[in-house]
């Protein structure tokens, strides 16, 4: 039997018709001949040509068959199938994600892209609006985290607002990304030496990201510490990278400026409202001094009043070396499991030239290991930023201080 299937010239944008008749003396088998023309069928033969013909799974032809009619005429058959477009257009994974718009900066960008193949059970979905993230497949996934620099692995938290619509052409699939860029200039004000000449050098460095995309991302500043946790915390899911100008120092602290001996500003305050998100910026770029510091240091407990500020206790009977000891133990064991906290003597020499032992914390910290925990790529200090070189003056001394 000849089975020469020709596509219809008028076709509907919904659908496309195919034809083919059928002579007699061909051997037409009992399937078209039926007596009731609700139970005619065609043979496989019959599916396998048009399914080759309109490059489709035969085993699917009952999904993408939608109308099918039979007419036994007194010279021969004609049979008439019709397939819903989507099917044509939709029979390949391509997943070429594009920005859907490439002016104004928002706070979401959204990527389109019409690659996903049509199968009976996705277009079941797509109609019922029952389509979430746990569809979209791994190769989908990919590509878009390589084009928006996220961690593939965490696509559920940081792809939002997801739509997939119906169309003539495919399956519109459309998807939201994190899009802000936030950059904390807390040299805003300084007044210590060092703070102009450091945002003049390094601020060019990380300021504003880099034309990355075809789109725009949207910048937020923010001048203070408190500034930057607010933003943080009502912008969670929507930012894609960071940059912080600061003064650091090897236990985490950060300084709005110089004026101030002490702060309550730690770099766990960014991490723990990095935790929420779930999913690691795109790029962080810290820029302070001693933001990746890897080693050891003290803090000297000059008066228990130290600690009840960095821990905001006024009652400083209640404070004992156990508790100082589990004060700073939590604190950086939270962001480094391999921080080693404990007590000891400290040794200094007073101005009077006599020696002077006091309490300390000594703390063992990686910070840079902590870091990379919120960032796909991270730019940190170990020691101190001198115009974007990372110098550890305090070695260069040891070396050069021969006399001593």
């Amino acid at each position: 039997m000849n089975w020469d299937w020709k596509k219809d010239t008028c076709n509907s944008r919904e659908k496309t018709k195919y034809c083919c008749t059928i002579k007699y003396g061909q051997g037409i088998v009992d399937s078209l001949l039926e007596e009731k023309p609700w139970r005619r069928s065609i043979p496989q033969e019959g599916k396998l040509a048009l399914a080759s013909l309109a490059q489709l799974d035969v085993y699917e032809f009952s999904h993408w068959a939608s109308d099918v009619k039979i007419d036994a005429k007194t010279d021969g058959i004609d049979i008439s199938v019709w397939i819903e477009n989507i099917w044509l257009t939709a029979q390949k994974e391509s997943w070429k994600w594009e920005s859907e718009s490439s002016y104004g900066a928002k706070e979401l960008i959204f990527l389109v892209c019409k690659g996903w193949k049509c199968t009976p059970a996705l277009l079941k979905k797509v109609r019922e609006k029952r389509i979430t993230l746990a569809d979209i497949p791994r190769g989908a996934r990919k590509i878009l985290a390589k084009k928006v620099e996220l961690n593939e692995n965490e696509f559920d938290y940081w792809a939002q607002e997801l739509s997939v619509t119906e169309e003539a052409d495919g399956f519109r699939v459309r998807i939201g990304v994190p899009n802000i860029w936030i950059c904390a200039d807390l040299f805003q004000g300084g007044t210590w030496y060092w703070d102009k000449p450091i945002w003049g050098t390094a601020g060019l460095f990380g300021r504003l990201p880099s034309v990355l995309f075809t789109w725009r991302q949207k910048v937020i500043y923010c001048n203070t510490f408190k500034e930057l946790l607010e933003t943080l915390t009502e912008k969670r899911g929507k930012v894609w990278g960071m940059v912080l100008f600061a003064h650091g120092s090897r236990d985490g602290r950060i300084w709005e400026n110089t004026n101030v001996d002490d702060s309550r500003n730690w770099q766990f305050d960014i991490m723990r409202k990095l935790d929420s998100y779930r999913y690691k910026l795109a790029r962080i770029n810290m820029m302070q001094c001693y933001s990746g510091y890897q080693g050891t240091f003290v803090i000297p407990l000059k008066h228990l009043a130290y600690v009840n500020r960095l821990s905001g206790d006024k009652n400083s009977d209640t404070w004992k070396k156990e508790k100082i000891e589990n004060y700073f133990r939590k604190k950086y064991k939270e962001f480094d499991d391999s921080a080693d906290v404990e007590i000891t003597v400290v040794k200094e020499i007073s101005t009077e030239g006599q020696e002077v032992f006091r309490l300390g914390v000594r703390v063992t910290i990686n910070w840079a290991g902590a870091w990379f925990r919120y960032g796909e790529k991270i730019t940190l200090y170990r020691y101190v930023n001198t115009a974007l070189l990372d110098i550890d003056w305090s070695g260069l001394w040891e070396k050069w201080n021969v006399f001593e």
